[in-house]
């Protein structure tokens, strides 16, 4: 028995070229059960009617992982694991497609006896002519089945033990990423278009990562053992260049504090690291940077992450799932952004500012006063904010 499914030809490129940077690539001299491209089918409930058919990809070495999903037409009956290499032959034969038809789709049809066929959709597949490109799966059993629960499950508040004293290990502000992570997780925003959302827990749990709303991710820390997360300070060598006075500023630097080099010490050497975390003002006065007031709340797990300054897309994003549904719950926005609850509430109290939805009204959802066909109005608008007349007069007192 056979089973296939129609995709945008753009969209399956995209869908394996953002898992290709978490993949194990030299499978050959790997043997790690982690190897290959799995391949799924799913409907996505919180998609419209007739657009929740769903293949989702999955791909990773333990360390890093990640996950993605695109709409398509049909469904397969089983998963599906792809080879690196055939991956790669995918992607280079069926590029080209997309040269002057943007809109190109193809057939990916997994045959009974392990055989999976690529082909244009305007061509059958069982005819004898025509572009295609056929390969054989890799065998599912070995692959780990805890992917799905380290992409999806949030540490919350909880804290890793010591394992000879059996006492939570107090959170840091460090966490060891080997360059490889970080350049992977580059590579998938640069695919998806999207920033990289770091969501960290603890320095001994792993960094759950988001990009665009679509993309899952996760990335463990590069070491676990005991003494590796004891820092406290960024301990590299800071080199302060010997720059000239700089120009006055304002009201002939009337109120501007003394120029003067900043130069951090250690032990009275220039060439210091902030091991004695003291930072001197040349010509001004010291500040002690051991002070109790300024480590206040560093050993605080971090929970939520405040959105960046002036990156309205979140909000965009969420006042669209909101207009279009017609629904202002922080669940279901929750559920639809992958976010958290409180990040989901918060986005919807910044909706109330914007006049897009009401206020609270207990567990009932928030009344949404927007329509749909007004929704470009709106998002325009929380793009391109207005200052506010407060604002204008302050600027011509």
């Amino acid at each position: 028995m056979t089973s296939s499914i129609t995709v945008g030809t753009a969209d399956l490129l995209r869908l394996l070229g953002a898992l290709q940077p978490t993949a194990i690539h030299d499978e050959e001299n790997n043997v790690s059960p982690w190897c290959g491209f799995l391949l799924h089918c799913a409907r996505n409930p919180d998609a419209p009617p007739g657009e929740r058919e769903i293949v989702a990809g999955t791909a990773g070495d333990g360390w890093r992982l990640g996950h993605l999903h695109v709409r398509c037409e049909g469904q397969w009956n089983r998963p599906t694991l792809w080879s690196a290499a055939d991956v790669r032959a995918l992607i280079a034969a069926f590029r080209p497609k997309l040269k002057g038809d943007k809109h190109h789709t193809t057939v990916v049809e997994l045959g009974p006896a392990g055989q999976v066929v690529v082909a244009e959709a305007e061509l059958s597949l069982h005819a004898g002519s025509g572009f295609r490109l056929q390969f054989t799966e890799k065998p599912l059993a070995d692959y780990p089945r805890m992917a799905w629960r380290l992409l999806a499950e949030v540490p919350g508040n909880r804290k890793p033990t010591n394992k000879d004293t059996g006492l939570p290990i107090e959170p840091r502000p460090r966490t060891d990423l080997p360059g490889a992570t970080l350049a992977a997780f580059a590579a998938v925003a640069k695919i998806i278009g999207a920033p990289v959302e770091v969501y960290r827990y603890h320095q001994r749990e792993p960094l759950l990562i988001q990009i665009g709303g679509v993309y899952r991710g996760y990335a463990a820390p590069a070491h676990y053992e005991e003494t590796r997360d004891v820092a406290r300070w960024p301990h590299a060598t800071v080199h302060d260049p010997d720059l000239p006075p700089s120009p006055p500023r304002g009201n002939g630097g009337a109120g501007l504090r003394p120029n003067g080099s900043v130069t951090i010490v250690k032990g009275g050497r220039g060439d210091a690291a902030f091991a004695d975390r003291e930072i001197k003002f040349a010509g001004e006065f010291a500040v002690d940077l051991d002070s109790t007031d300024d480590d206040a709340g560093v050993n605080e797990p971090i929970t939520e992450f405040p959105a960046v300054e002036h990156d309205f897309e979140p909000l965009c994003q969420a006042a669209t799932i909101v207009v279009e549904g017609q629904f202002g719950g922080a669940s279901v926005l929750a559920k639809t952004m992958k976010i958290s609850f409180n990040r989901a509430s918060a986005l919807l109290e910044q909706l109330e500012a914007h006049s897009v939805v009401g206020p609270k009204r207990g567990s009932k959802a928030r009344e949404v006063l927007v329509a749909p066909p007004d929704l470009p109005a709106v998002l325009a608008a929380i793009r391109c904010p207005k200052e506010s007349p407060a604002d204008e007069g302050s600027e011509q007192r």
